[in-house]
């Protein structure tokens, strides 16, 4: 399970993978953030908190998420993400033009500017 929050009244999705990612993993985000989407439309936006990019358990991880990142990147306006990690700043970067949402890196140590960030249109 990824550790997540829905921030309702907000609209912003927060997320902190810490273990390799398994399908499942992913229909429980779907589960949370589906009925959301369908009432509000979008997504304001998705924090990922990580210190690492923790990997996938096997191919059935790694194709469910690809599937959730294709599936829901049109419904998330931006996604910060929050890491001190090199590998994981330089993905925002490369990944944004491919997405459709806003994509910004933030330190650790950033973390409520990321908030504030996520907040504003």
């Amino acid at each position: 399970m990824i550790p997540h929050t829905l921030l309702r009244d907000e609209g912003i999705l927060l997320v902190s993978p810490r273990e390799p990612f398994e399908s499942a993993d992913f229909q429980e985000l779907a589960h949370e953030v589906d009925p959301f989407i369908a009432e509000r439309g979008k997504l304001q936006g998705l924090m990922v908190i990580a210190k690492k990019f923790p990997g996938w358990r096997n191919f059935a991880g790694m194709k469910s998420h690809l599937k959730f990142v294709r599936d829901h990147r049109k419904q998330v306006k931006k996604v910060a993400a929050v890491t001190d990690s090199a590998l994981l700043g330089m993905v925002p970067r490369v990944l944004a033009p491919f997405l459709g949402p806003k994509v910004r890196r933030f330190h650790e140590s950033e973390r409520e500017s990321a908030l504030a960030w996520l907040r504003t249109n």
